[in-house]
């Protein structure tokens, strides 16, 4: 039995171009590279949100409905509060663009927010409101971010990656960095998915 998924076609906003989005609660988030922040609350018809910037947005992501965090150029990230976005932080901590970002909200652990982006730039933030710079050590542009977590014993681990197949791991219950070795020829990496593998031999 084959099952045939088909792909229905939108009517966009002109003038814009979109670069990421995320979907939470039956609605479907936008971002552009004009700033733009729009939504598709009924899957048919996207609707402008605000002007939550005015640079360019990269990246997306959720804890949920009510939590929906959007980064940018000149290391902007913006949260999702009811009807509007608020700017958190923007060429305060970094005029570095942000690329990526990714975060964990689990009991025993905690809230943890990542995001990366230009010239190994990593923000963290354990509230989603109060962010910090963490060194790693790098200045290879940042693309990609992921972690995973099981339990206290396991630990959170949070990979980041970037340009010329730069991979670093961050052990969480070790507070340390290590950098993963990769081929030459491995090229630019752009995303990253993480996970704990439950597999048991």
């Amino acid at each position: 039995m084959s099952l045939a998924l088909a792909w229905e076609s939108k009517t966009p906003l002109k003038g814009y171009s979109l670069n990421t989005c995320y979907s939470s609660g039956g609605k479907v988030y936008f971002a552009s590279d004009n700033g733009s922040l729009m939504q598709d609350a009924d899957l048919k018809e996207m609707q402008i949100t605000g002007e939550g910037s005015t640079v360019a947005i990269h990246a997306m992501f959720g804890l949920g409905i009510q939590e929906i965090y959007a980064v940018g150029e000149l290391g902007t990230i913006l949260k999702r509060n009811v009807n509007t976005w608020e700017i958190l932080t923007q060429n305060e901590l970094t005029n570095r663009a942000l690329r990526a970002i990714w975060g964990i909200d689990e009991p025993g652990l905690g809230k943890h927010l990542y995001a990366v982006g230009d010239e190994g730039v990593v923000l963290h933030s354990t509230d989603g409101r109060t962010w910090q710079v963490v060194d790693i050590a790098t200045k290879q542009h940042l693309r990609g971010v992921s972690g995973a977590y099981k339990d206290a014993e396991f630990g959170l681990r949070v990979t980041v990656v970037g340009e010329d197949g730069f991979i670093k791991e961050y052990d969480h219950s070790k507070n340390t960095w290590t950098l993963i070795p990769t081929s030459p020829d491995v090229g630019d990496l752009h995303s990253v998915w993480s996970y704990y593998d439950t597999v048991q031999d």
